[in-house]
């Protein structure tokens, strides 16, 4: 149920000079082997349209065209009972909220089925991250977890039809962060989703969460290392030809963590998606599982919040955004939390609700 962008005509002229179709580079008459990072796409490019038969559902739980949902994260010591969303000042309550994310603590690092429970008695969408924790990438291909990848894929067939969404391995880039390490990660990814796959799981949708925009630009790092369908090329052919991943999921904060910088929502969602076109990427949904606003979006100015939502609401619904969860109403990241002290003026909380306002509720 996932698909692949159509990227064709990779021919445009640029500073360089012509990029062929095979992925050469036309300088003085003579062909030059095209350098890593040097893909262009033509001028004009647009790509395809991610849901070609509007309403009709790409992946588990997809909100379909020019829809997104909205929910909040539960931290590592989230209140599992009554999310803690809730006691929040002016905090919209449920009637919108479509999705929990939370991460694993199970045992092995595997699915947390009493996790998931949580969002579905609840009439939502279950979005969790899990770590096998267990075991090594390595140790993953080698079938060492494959007792626990079982016990996974059976909380989830048991919780069929309940769209579920998963990724192993929140924010891989930084336990990774070399070539070889990162390609044992893509592996392993693979590797799960493939015995989820011979487990009949159908209600899944699976994504890779990464640092945004941070992995996406002056970082120095290749995003696609750490993309499970990535199979080490350059261009439309770099992508394997069996799709795994439904969504791409990226961390969102204004400012990042421990900076002050406000910025543009748009600015940093399109670090990445202008990167997924230059490597002929996939035009994958976007969700966003972890998603915040502070007061401390200080340099150069503090923003109006309800203002900055706005722009951010429509960059969303226009660029396949199709989820907000907010981080962290547990407050372990208090700076991005709601109330009196990180939100004095209420400012932060409109901002909020311009977003949840917008949102489609989901419905089983």
């Amino acid at each position: 149920m996932s698909r692949l962008a159509d990227v064709e005509a990779w021919q445009v002229k640029t500073a360089s000079g012509l990029v062929s179709p095979n992925m050469s580079i036309w300088q003085g008459g003579a062909e030059v082997p095209l350098a890593q990072g040097q893909v262009v796409v033509p001028d004009g490019y647009v790509p395809p349209d991610p849901d070609p038969e509007p309403g009709t559902p790409q992946y588990p739980g997809d909100p379909g065209a020019g829809n997104y949902y909205v929910g909040w994260a539960l931290g590592p010591n989230g209140n599992l009972t009554v999310p803690a969303a809730q006691s929040n000042p002016g905090w919209p309550g449920d009637e919108k909220i479509s999705i929990i994310h939370d991460y694993s603590n199970a045992p092995n690092g595997r699915v947390h089925d009493g996790r998931l429970d949580q969002a579905i008695s609840r009439g939502m969408i279950p979005s969790q991250s899990f770590k096998f924790a267990g075991y090594t990438p390595a140790q993953i291909v080698a079938g060492e977890a494959d007792a626990d990848i079982a016990i996974s894929a059976a909380h989830c067939n048991a919780r069929a039809p309940h769209p579920i969404w998963l990724c192993y391995y929140h924010e891989p880039e930084d336990n990774f962060p070399t070539a070889g390490a990162a390609a044992d990660y893509r592996a392993a990814y693979r590797y799960i989703v493939t015995r989820f796959r011979a487990a009949g799981v159908t209600n899944v949708a699976w994504m890779p969460i990464y640092q945004c925009p941070w992995t996406f630009e002056g970082a120095g790092r290749d995003w696609r290392w750490w993309h499970p369908d990535w199979n080490g090329g350059d261009g439309p052919s770099g992508w394997h030809s069996d799709i795994m991943m439904d969504m791409l999921g990226l961390d969102i904060y204004n400012p990042l963590p421990g900076g002050t910088t406000n910025r543009s929502f748009s600015g940093m969602l399109d670090a990445a998606l202008n990167k997924l076109t230059q490597a002929g990427a996939p035009s994958w949904d976007v969700a966003i599982p972890e998603f915040g606003m502070s007061k401390h979006a200080t340099v150069p100015s503090p923003p109006d919040w309800a203002a900055w939502s706005t722009l951010a609401r429509d960059h969303a619904l226009a660029n396949r955004v199709k989820s907000f969860t907010y981080w962290d109403n547990s407050d372990d990241i208090g700076r991005y939390s709601f109330g009196p002290t990180h939100d004095p003026t209420g400012n932060k909380l409109d901002g909020w609700n311009v977003i949840v306002n917008a949102s489609m509720r989901w419905e089983n």
